[in-house]
């Protein structure tokens, strides 16, 4: 099973990943994230089921945001568990995806 599942509705996208976010998965979710960018000002990550955020992932998510503040579009979080907010909390990316303590 592939660690990604998407649904593209205008004006927003939601990408849903599941499983380790890791060095052997990123090439796929990057491919779907950048494809979703390229389409909707929106797109959320859903990281409910994501079991580990490696430090692939954590880049991912820098490349993503990145992108999105150079096309003036947004790209926000969802479902973020313990796990993956601490280490959001570590990168300070959770200040960039504003999200809440």
């Amino acid at each position: 099973m592939s660690p990604t599942d998407s649904t593209a509705e205008h004006p927003a996208s939601m990408i849903r990943w599941h499983g380790p976010v890791d060095i052997e998965h990123v090439p796929g979710l990057r491919r779907e994230l950048l494809e979703q960018i390229g389409r909707s000002p929106r797109v959320t990550i859903d990281l409910s089921e994501v079991e580990h955020l490696h430090t692939a992932g954590v880049a991912l998510l820098v490349e993503g945001l990145q992108r999105t503040q150079a096309l003036g579009t947004t790209l926000s979080l969802s479902g973020v568990g313990d796990r993956t907010r601490e280490i959001l909390r570590a990168t300070r990316l959770d200040t960039l995806f504003g999200l809440q303590q």
